[in-house]
């Protein structure tokens, strides 16, 4: 029994803390969301109907000393950016709503 919580401590403490982030499709149209510096293949790009919510895990930025924002981008079906924004740690935790709404004609960075 002394083996196992040891082994469940040392696990816990074990990795870079996450937290779960919500991306909603505001749109009217499908769009592949991109997060750049979230975690490792958040270049991989994500698939939103319109109206879709789906959960992804952020390890970047860590907390509010963490300097590394993400970058959030959404293309439409014909290549088009919809959306681009940065998030630091504060914007992400959005008053502790976790999430980020895709709309239409947000473009903050390229």
């Amino acid at each position: 029994m002394l083996l196992a919580t040891l082994a469940l401590g040392i696990w816990a403490g074990c990795g870079d803390p996450g937290y779960e982030m919500r991306i909603e499709n505001g749109t009217g149209q499908a769009v592949a969301v991109y997060e750049f510096g979230a975690y490792q293949a958040g270049d991989r790009g994500l698939a939103l109907q319109p109206r879709e919510t789906k959960t992804t895990y952020w390890f970047r930025p860590r907390d509010a000393s963490d300097k590394q924002d993400t970058k959030v981008r959404a293309i439409n079906a014909a290549g088009l950016l919809v959306f681009c924004r940065a998030y630091s740690y504060e914007r992400a935790k959005d008053n502790f709503n976790w999430t980020i709404r895709i709309e239409q004609g947000i473009t903050e960075c390229s």
